[in-house]
């Protein structure tokens, strides 16, 4: 399900939860009100018994009035107050009688007060009886503080009842707020945090105080409260590996950037100075060189600067290697073809005349995808490696086998490849740092051969094929080179 889809859900869900809580609660006051009218009629009924006990409890003599004390006492005790009314409307008996309730009642007023609560603030009942020529009006009432249209409070308690209902709707206001900003708030500030680490170089997810990822339980699974924001979580983490990434890159590219110009400032010191040192000599006014040693310095400069090219070349690969940048242009490849190709041309080289190069293979083809030009560079380095660094007598043997898949240990490897001789061999020292970058020649009248970039580029080379290059050395009995490609 889409993020807007889901987050849409969410709302209508919470707006529900919200609309219901709401019905409830109106319910529930509507309960109250009901509750509050089946009172009203409850006091209506205590005050027509009440007032129907005062009338028999009444003696009336001679406008002089007397009511029983018993009867008073429980008038007073539910917190009524009584009138007596003569003919008139006059006033003759009265008993905890407010002070805006009037003595005298204009004909029709007493039907005000009985029918008008909401605007007097009483609840008020009469009685009528009539004694010889002369009508007697009985008024009981009871005050009903008014607070608004619909609620009467009567006492304390209603208006505990009444204050706890609007701090009970406040908690529930504020609660379902709290609720809902937990639900789909808090999982977007935590992404906001997350962002804000990100932009502040920090490539990891805010955790607690327990040092696990917030979105996250325990046990690594997705919290209920930020399923709603899945995709947009993967995003971020994907987002996150690769911002790491890239800043591992750069620390990397940094690095090699810099190991970069000191190799090339270093290595090019050497050709460099004889480059110059021939020049000056050329240039030199005090010397009359002859045609032929014009043309032995000359043949010198320009071997020191093709020597400098290549130099440059391949530390320009070894940066590209080393940072992931060379494109590989990978194809079906006969490995057999390949290595043999490597075979033959170091065989026809003017140095390698006089040792014995032996090529070998367990099938006639066997293929792969590689990139048959790069392959072939990391071959031709490691035969030219033991070419160079051994006598003329050195028997040199490449062999191409398959492995027998059902009888290796390791499945994954495909075939290997051999490089092995019987020449001068290597110390431990010299094994260890056999694959490390280093410039040979220090003696401009020394032969260059290469560059001293060779094995290094061979290593690089067969890693960036998925393979690995192990290497078996003892001094004065020859080297082996064991070159694995894996699946």
């Amino acid at each position: 399900m889409k993020l807007r889809k889901r987050l849409t859900l969410q709302f209508l869900f919470w707006l529900f939860i919200l609309f219901l809580t709401l019905l409830l609660f109106g319910l529930f006051i509507q309960r109250i009100m009901i509750l509050k009218i089946e009172e009203d009629k409850k006091i209506n009924d205590i005050s027509t018994t009440l007032i129907e006990t005062i009338v028999t409890n009444t003696q009336l003599s001679q406008n002089k009035v007397r009511i029983k004390e018993q009867a008073l006492k429980e008038a007073a005790k539910k917190g009524y107050w009584i009138q007596i009314l003569n003919s008139e409307g006059n006033e003759i008996y009265s008993f905890n009688r407010p002070l805006d309730i009037p003595k005298h009642y204009a004909p029709g007023e007493i039907v005000y007060y009985t029918n008008s609560k909401n605007k007097t603030g009483y609840y008020v009942n009469t009685y009528f009886k009539k004694e010889g020529k002369e009508t007697f009006t009985w008024v009981c009432g009871i005050k009903f503080p008014v607070l608004g249209k619909y609620l009467f409070l009567k006492s304390k308690a209603q208006l505990y009842l009444f204050i706890s209902i609007v701090v009970t709707s406040f908690i529930l206001v504020i609660f379902t707020a709290w609720l809902f900003g937990k639900r789909l708030g808090s999982p977007l500030l935590h992404m906001i945090s997350w962002i804000q680490n990100l932009a502040n170089g920090s490539y990891f997810e805010p955790f607690n105080k327990q040092g696990h990822a917030i979105s996250k339980k325990k046990n690594g699974q997705l919290k209920k409260n930020f399923y709603v924001y899945d995709e947009v979580l993967n995003a971020l983490q994907q987002l996150t590996i690769k911002l790491e990434k890239n800043q591992e890159y750069q620390q990397k590219l940094e690095k090699t950037r810099e190991e970069w110009m000191t190799g090339v400032s270093h290595d090019l010191k050497t050709p460099l100075s004889s480059i110059i040192g021939y020049a000056d000599l050329l240039a030199s006014s005090k010397y009359q060189w002859s045609n032929e040693e014009k043309v032995e310095f000359t043949q010198i400069i320009k071997e020191k600067a093709s020597y400098m090219e290549d130099l440059v070349q391949d530390f320009n690969l070894t940066f590209r290697l080393k940072n992931e940048a060379l494109p590989l242009n990978k194809e079906s490849t006969d490995i057999v073809e390949i290595v043999r190709r490597s075979v033959i041309d170091a065989a026809n080289l003017p140095q390698t005349q006089n040792q014995d190069i032996r090529f070998s293979s367990s099938h006639p083809t066997l293929y792969r995808d590689i990139d048959p030009v790069w392959f072939k560079r990391a071959i031709d380095n490691l035969i030219m490696n033991s070419v160079l660094h051994n006598s003329e007598d050195t028997v040199i043997e490449v062999e191409v086998n398959k492995n027998d898949l059902n009888n290796i240990d390791n499945p994954s490897e495909d075939f290997y490849i051999i490089i092995r001789d019987n020449g001068k061999g290597m110390d431990e020292l010299t094994k260890e740092r056999l694959f490390d970058r280093y410039y040979r020649g220090t003696n401009t009248n020394q032969s260059y051969n290469g560059t001293g970039l060779g094995m290094v580029i061979a290593k690089q080379l067969v890693q960036a094929h998925n393979g690995t290059i192990f290497t078996k050395s003892t001094l004065n009995k020859g080297t082996e080179f064991k070159i694995t490609l894996f699946k």
